[in-house]
């Protein structure tokens, strides 16, 4: 994520909340984990997922 220095300093706008964004639709069931972001790749092994990590939602006021 790219900020402005008046985001990093205080100067402009806050950061209000962040939270991963956890939807059914990006998830798998994992034999041994359980719930796990659908990843694209395993190894050399294509999957077909969309990422092994879960976007970020950052609220701005």
């Amino acid at each position: 994520m790219i900020v402005s220095r008046g985001f990093r300093t205080g100067e402009g706008p806050k950061a209000a909340s962040a939270r991963a964004f956890r939807d059914e639709r990006l998830l798998f069931k994992h034999p041994r984990f359980g719930l796990a972001p659908d990843k694209t790749y395993s190894r050399d092994d294509y999957k077909g997922g969309f990422s092994d990590h879960l976007p970020v939602v950052l609220e701005v006021r």
